[in-house]
């Protein structure tokens, strides 16, 4: 039984440790996500061909519609580390295993957000760069 408790105690520290990891990750992508809208705010005005707007506005729908995603990540998050939490002062094997699978597919979600971001970013710095590249 000690052992049982020392092993899962453990594993609870890991849980909660990549769920706050997960959170500050998202957290930082919608920094981001806030960034590019203002970045694309400052260049709108230099954009004077019908494509390079239809472009900004792609990007900019986009990033509302991450913004949204991001909010129901990180609440999903949140709820999860409250779960963790809670778990914590009133132990079963049924709540352990449903935190992990909800856990796993929270984790699943965060790296495909990653991903996703890491490819807006560099699609909307290459788009960018075109822009200036133009305006020369």
């Amino acid at each position: 039984m000690i052992a049982t408790t020392i092993m899962i105690s453990g594993k609870y520290k890991q849980f909660l440790f990549e769920n706050d990891a997960c959170i500050r990750l998202i957290e930082f992508i919608k920094q981001e996500n806030t960034f590019f809208k203002t970045r694309l705010s400052e260049v709108i005005n230099q954009i004077h061909d019908k494509k390079g707007l239809e472009q900004a506005e792609i990007f900019h729908n986009q990033f509302i519609i991450k913004d949204d995603l991001l909010d129901h990540v990180i609440y999903d998050l949140k709820k999860e580390s409250d779960k963790w939490r809670n778990l914590k002062l009133k132990f079963s094997d049924t709540s352990f295993s449903d935190l992990v699978k909800i856990h796993k597919h929270l984790k699943d979600q965060v790296a495909l957000i990653e991903k996703d971001y890491m490819l807006v970013k560099s699609d909307y710095n290459t788009y960018l760069s075109s822009l200036l590249i133009s305006d020369l």
